[in-house]
């Protein structure tokens, strides 16, 4: 008899499960070390009157979502794999020209080289994140998104630690951490070819699918409220140590495997759901006592618990579901994550306003907030479950029988006493 996979309990290979994991993973960790480095950059150039910072990171997340959008179309006509090297290796080379920024540069070659950077992470990324709903299965899809993540989250804390001393290092030391994806994803050797990789829906049929919206329109309105909320929250409010602001990291990572877990188990709707209203809960303490620690403790691990739920589901979960029988996961990824980067995009341009708020205007923000993230749930209501419902029966069953087992054998045992 064969020797089962270590994975086996996952529903994949080790062959499936290291494409996966290393297509996100270093994706991911290479997506915070270019926000690191251009964050850093663009505060040094803060008071130089010839860059714009604001038109910089317009330019970099809208070219992120143009380019994803562009490579979930171009997969259709040409070989995925080809697509993914020549991302992979795009990264590389712009990772270089990052380096070669200095104080002096010229503004229009400074452009050129952040809109490369923001084609070199989403012109791919919906290959990547296709790749991970084709290689995972219904039942554990929420746990192998949780370990993604969670090693993610980690990684970004320790790289956190060794980033910052010299920023043309740092730039050497994401092309380097790009180059090693490219080498491994060699090294895996996947599958060359999709069948039928022209077949699928069009953006239009993507967005007109009633179940796409109901999802996709909670997200969006969570991005846009929490990006709001949090920058507040952070000019206005925030008095607490920076140990305390620790812990919502940790406990997104935690809840990032927790709500994948979760989200197998029970559906993928009654976990967002729970994400929206525990999020609803913790801007209503701050509307009503906006200066109290307490307030500010429970904002803080509920918006780690709600990030955690919200990434694995919304960004490598749900997308991946509705897409499983259709066909065309690059154009639901790309869709899917157009939320975030256009609420990334907004703090940038809300921030200049923010000191004009007056501090008896805190508490109507967050009710406001509060308010509309209760709405943004109404959506979700009318949502069917993504989890096929056979799925969940299946584990239930499973789960009654291996209780009716263990019953059987403590009955057994005291007959024999």
């Amino acid at each position: 008899m064969p020797n089962a996979s270590p994975f086996s309990s996952l529903g994949i290979s080790l062959r499936q499960f290291l494409l996966v994991f290393v297509l996100l993973f270093n994706s991911f960790i290479w997506f915070f070390m270019n926000i690191f480095i251009l964050s850093t950059w663009l505060g040094t150039w803060s008071k130089n009157a010839n860059v714009n910072n604001l038109l910089l990171w317009t330019v970099y997340l809208a070219a992120i979502v143009g380019s994803s959008l562009l490579g979930a179309v171009s997969f259709a006509r040409r070989n995925r794999l080809a697509l993914v090297y020549g991302w992979l290796s795009l990264g590389v080379i712009t990772s270089l020209l990052l380096s070669t920024i200095t104080m002096n540069i010229n503004p229009d070659w400074l452009l050129i080289i952040i809109f490369l950077s923001g084609v070199a992470f989403g012109l791919g990324m919906p290959s990547a994140l296709a790749y991970f709903a084709e290689n995972t299965v219904f039942e554990n899809r929420g746990l192998v998104g949780g370990i993604v993540f969670i090693f993610t989250n980690l990684s970004v804390a320790v790289a956190s630690l060794f980033l910052g001393n010299n920023l043309v290092v740092d730039c050497y030391i994401a092309g380097i951490w790009r180059a090693l994806c490219l080498v491994i994803f060699f090294l895996i050797k996947p599958h060359d070819k999709v069948e039928n990789p022209g077949r699928g829906p069009s953006f239009r049929s993507v967005l007109s699918q009633r179940t796409f919206l109901l999802f996709l329109i909670p997200w969006f309105m969570f991005c846009l409220i929490d990006r709001f909320a949090y920058q507040i929250f952070f000019a206005k409010l925030l008095e607490v140590d920076k140990l305390s602001l620790s812990v919502e990291p940790i406990v997104g990572t935690i809840f990032a495997l927790i709500g994948g877990l979760f989200a197998d188990w029970i559906g993928r709707k009654k976990v967002i759901v729970f994400g929206f209203i525990a999020m609803g809960l913790a801007y209503a303490a701050l509307g009503v006592a906006p200066k109290a620690p307490f307030s500010w403790y429970f904002y803080i691990a509920i918006d780690g618990i709600a990030w955690g739920i919200f990434l694995v589901l919304f960004v490598l979960v749900v997308w991946g579901d509705l897409s499983s029988s259709k066909g065309g996961c690059e154009k639901y990824y790309a869709v899917g994550s157009i939320p975030f980067f256009i609420a990334y995009l907004m703090q940038y341009f809300v921030q200049p306003y923010i000191s004009s708020i007056q501090i008896g205007s805190f508490e109507a923000s967050f009710s406001f907030a509060s308010l509309f993230l209760f709405i943004a749930v109404l959506p979700l209501i009318y949502a069917p479950e993504t989890l096929p419902e056979k799925k969940i029966q299946e584990r239930q069953i499973r789960k009654y029988a291996e209780e009716a087992r263990k019953l059987a054998k403590r009955e057994d045992k005291k007959e024999e006493a």
